[in-house]
């Protein structure tokens, strides 16, 4: 089944165990983006998908640790 960018976003936070906040912290944007992504409201831009590419690699992917368990 394929995923939806705010699926993958939302699970691959989830599995590194950050809150919204905190990975709106580091990629330097408002939490309420990270809410509006997670939720299909928005998507992210380019810039965002490559600051986000950064943490855990497989969040634009879809390819991640948490779906092989």
């Amino acid at each position: 089944m394929k995923t939806t960018i705010a699926q993958r976003i939302k699970e691959a936070r989830s599995f590194k165990q950050l809150d919204q906040g905190t990975l709106a912290a580091k990629i330097d944007i408002a939490t309420r983006t990270v809410q509006r992504w997670e939720k299909g409201e928005q998507v992210p831009d380019s810039n965002y998908l490559m600051r986000i590419a950064k943490r855990p690699a497989y969040f634009p992917t879809g390819c991640s640790p948490a779906r092989e368990k």
